[in-house]
């Protein structure tokens, strides 16, 4: 049997041998559909959760702002690196993908389970982790993982270029080390401790 992708009039026949995996997006898409049926219910303030990628829209139900923690990049652990607060009422997702939870080491080297898909291998820098701020869960789960690959250095310009809230935590000499985009400076109602 053939398999087909089709992108507008083209058509283009995969080999057997041929898979497309979207796991880089599927929690963001998940995290979208699920807040759309949330919305289409009626209900205007909610947080909607899988895996730790979440949407949020409007306030806590005593009122309060959403208060959303950012996770250190610990293998093994779990601590709060950065806290957002989030003061808008729109829908907002935050994303994160990280090398730090799913990797192996063998002979002294780590290989992460994020492969830069423009070498088919693990990443190799130091980037550790890359949250990311969006209105669009499936966006902002596809930058979270695009700039993890990139890395800091190759990242950055990407996302100061295309207007991307992005927070790089990379690693120097057993230490965490943070560097933002323009866009992620620019926040204004989302407060970030």
């Amino acid at each position: 049997m053939k398999t087909f992708l089709r992108q507008g009039s083209r058509e283009k026949t995969l080999t057997p041998q041929m898979h497309v995996d979207l796991s880089s997006i599927a929690q963001g898409y998940s995290v979208g559909r699920i807040a759309a049926v949330v919305e289409s219910a009626g209900i205007q303030n909610y947080l909607v959760e899988i895996g730790g990628e979440l949407q949020t829209q409007g306030h806590k139900p005593d009122g309060s702002p959403w208060r959303i923690g950012v996770e250190r990049p610990l293998p093994g652990g779990r601590s709060v690196q950065k806290t957002l607060t989030i003061r808008q009422d729109a829908p907002v997702s935050v994303m994160t993908s990280g090398t730090y939870r799913h990797y192996f080491d063998e002979q002294g080297k780590r290989y992460s389970h994020v492969l830069d898909a423009r070498t088919g291998k693990p990443v190799t820098h130091n980037t550790v982790s890359v949250t990311v701020i969006n209105d669009n869960p499936t966006a902002a789960d596809a930058w979270s993982t695009a700039l993890l690959c990139l890395g800091r250095e190759a990242g950055m310009p990407v996302a100061n270029e295309s207007g991307i809230a992005a927070l790089f935590i990379t690693t120097h000499n057993n230490r965490f080390e943070e560097a933002v985009s323009h866009r992620w400076r620019s926040l204004k109602t989302i407060e970030v401790h």
